[in-house]
């Protein structure tokens, strides 16, 4: 007696491997913001040797109030410049706006 082929199996796809290959672990919503506030803190303060000497002093200048204009007298810059140097500042710290930057030195022992 003959015995039938075997049709050939389909080749699971990449989705269906990770599927069979992931273990699920059910978290509370707590844990889950606890893990995103975690996160969130670490990608917020940054290293500060990010931050070049320029954007430290601008940063200490923000941080005693001083405005944009104030800061491009003081430092011989235009005040485009200072707005430039600012946004880097804003954008390493992983702030929106000037108080925000002030508050995350602080944290961080800068000022």
């Amino acid at each position: 007696m003959q015995q039938a082929k075997s049709l050939p199996q389909p080749t699971p796809s990449a989705s269906e491997k990770a599927d069979r290959d992931t273990i699920e672990y059910p978290i509370s919503d707590s844990q889950q913001q606890g893990y995103v506030e975690k996160h969130r803190s670490l990608r917020q303060f940054k290293p500060i040797n990010r931050l070049s000497k320029r954007e430290l002093e601008i940063l200490k200048l923000l941080i005693e109030g001083r405005s944009n204009t104030e800061i491009a007298t003081l430092l011989y810059l235009s005040p485009n410049t200072i707005k430039t140097h600012i946004r880097g500042i804003l954008n390493k710290l992983s702030v929106e706006n000037r108080i925000q930057a002030a508050v995350a030195a602080v944290r961080m022992g800068l000022m």
